[in-house]
């Protein structure tokens, strides 16, 4: 069976990734961290399972313009528990983008201090249909 392993992420700062990560997955850890050759500096940070490949930017500017031009636009994590996961992000003070919900699911989205759009998932059921229904209308979460 096929599975996502890993995503690797360029970010302005991996402690700085490390800590935001840490408020929605609080059971990820380093499990690996390092230099390349070149002096980037990388970091896997997850769990058994699944883990995010931090890479240190090596350039200071970046023309990309987010969900216009090829790239990642944002990552979803799921958790457990959405809605302390809202409230310890707002009151950590980062910015809140929008959020939506519906009987399935529930998401936020956030960014992180450097501007990295990150989306939280929180399913209210098991059903594998029901969290892929996207036809059920959603409502606005409130910041």
């Amino acid at each position: 069976m096929s599975y996502l392993e890993h995503v690797n992420i360029t970010v302005e700062s991996i402690d700085d990734a490390i800590e935001f990560l840490s408020v929605a997955c609080p059971g990820f850890k380093v499990r690996s961290r390092g230099q390349q050759v070149s002096g980037v500096e990388w970091c896997h940070f997850g769990n058994n399972k699944f883990y995010l490949a931090l890479q240190s930017k090596v350039l200071d500017q970046c023309n990309r313009k987010f969900y216009q031009n090829p790239g990642v636009n944002h990552c979803g994590i799921v958790v457990q528990d959405i809605d302390d996961v809202h409230k310890r992000y707002k009151e950590l003070g980062y910015e809140f983008i929008f959020g939506r919900e519906n009987q399935f699911r529930k998401r936020v989205y956030f960014y992180d201090q450097h501007n990295v759009e990150w989306e939280f998932i929180g399913y209210k059921t098991d059903v594998f249909e029901d969290r892929n229904n996207y036809e059920v209308p959603e409502e606005l979460v409130e910041d």
